[in-house]
């Protein structure tokens, strides 16, 4: 599997793609309308779960969901022990299982956003789960998925329901095999992937329900202002150079990147000739199978990308200008930053 930002700053890198995740909701809703994103971000999020549990059978369990609904949340709770959140099982039936989670990983990043896209990051977070324990599933063989209580709404836990839609014994189940403990040290950078997945999914959303230069716009604004912030958090504990290049060199490095020598002698060429997101953001693309529009959605995240680090380096010296010439995740050899 790709490794995380090994030797960078997984935790922060981590929340920096939540807040993206965020503010990228909050905005793009507003273009969207409710009615539209109600009607389509359901399905979104179940292929994103689908995908996430195919992922994880292929790295981490071995594991048949149609046993019962144990068994079929296995992935997710793998993921769950990853990125540190807490949960009870109080009903583990081969038809019936809930699964209580005592945190809310997206909360700090939800919490100060409006009642809406909190509601749509619950309902996304529940489709997730209904992708997930159907991933391999005929639609009679699967499962429904309610979520009862919020932690975003003030509940003291989030309660998933998971109930077999055909017939199952009301028999005691329990998780599959997990093929590959994840170590300590791998946590963190595995919390990473699965955010990049999340956010890559959003992305993909958006390029395929609004027009190219509003997705642009937004994509544009919202990783400027989330670079601003994380300027502004490095900035306060004394971590960011007052040079917009190494500024920019910096927060790419936080979030996993690795470089070759500068080009031009004077700092101003930034090659990085490794990105822990980029595999993640090439196999989350799908574009609705269409090639050119998975590579829309590519060339979107790393947009993304490229204006996070002008959002940092503005903080520095608001003239300048960072550019991208070329992307891992579109098949270039290198990504090739320049600031101006």
């Amino acid at each position: 599997m790709t490794p995380g930002p090994t030797g960078a700053d997984a935790r922060a890198a981590s929340r920096t793609v939540l807040e993206l995740v965020a503010t990228l909701m909050e905005k793009s809703f507003e273009a969207l309308g409710e009615g539209t994103v109600l009607g389509t971000l359901p399905t979104y999020a179940e292929r994103f779960g689908a995908m996430n549990a195919v992922y994880m059978g292929r790295h981490f369990v071995r594991c048949d969901p149609g046993v019962g609904a144990v068994s079929a949340l296995t992935p997710l709770n793998v993921v769950s022990r990853v990125t540190g959140t807490g949960f009870d099982m109080p009903q583990q039936t081969r038809a019936r299982a809930v699964k209580r989670l005592r945190a809310c990983e997206f909360l700090d990043a939800f919490e100060d956003r409006g009642e809406f896209p909190k509601a749509m990051m619950c309902l996304l977070h529940r489709a997730t789960y209904q992708g997930s324990v159907n991933a391999t599933l005929a639609h009679d063989d699967g499962y429904e998925v309610d979520l009862r209580t919020r932690i975003l709404f003030g509940d003291p836990h989030c309660e998933f329901v998971v109930r077999s839609r055909g017939p199952r014994p009301d028999a005691p189940d329990r998780e599959c095999e997990v093929t590959r403990q994840p170590a300590p040290d791998e946590c963190d950078d595995l919390s990473y992937s699965f955010y990049t997945f999340l956010l890559t999914s959003f992305v993909d959303y958006l390029t395929n329900h609004l027009p190219e230069d509003t997705v642009h716009g937004i994509l544009r604004s919202c990783a400027a202002e989330v670079g601003s912030k994380v300027y502004g958090l490095m900035d306060a504990v004394g971590a960011l150079p007052r040079d917009p290049a190494d500024a920019a060199r910096a927060v790419l490095r936080m979030g996993g990147r690795e470089f070759a020598p500068d080009g031009d002698g004077a700092g101003r060429d930034l090659r990085v000739t490794h990105c822990p997101q980029a595999a993640h953001i090439i196999a989350t693309a799908k574009g609705n199978d269409d090639p050119d529009a998975a590579r829309a959605v590519r060339e979107n995240a790393c947009r993304l990308c490229k204006n996070l680090v002008q959002g940092a380096a503005e903080r520095v010296s608001p003239g300048c200008r960072v550019g991208r010439r070329t992307s891992l995740a579109l098949g270039d050899g290198d990504c090739h930053f320049t600031v101006t």
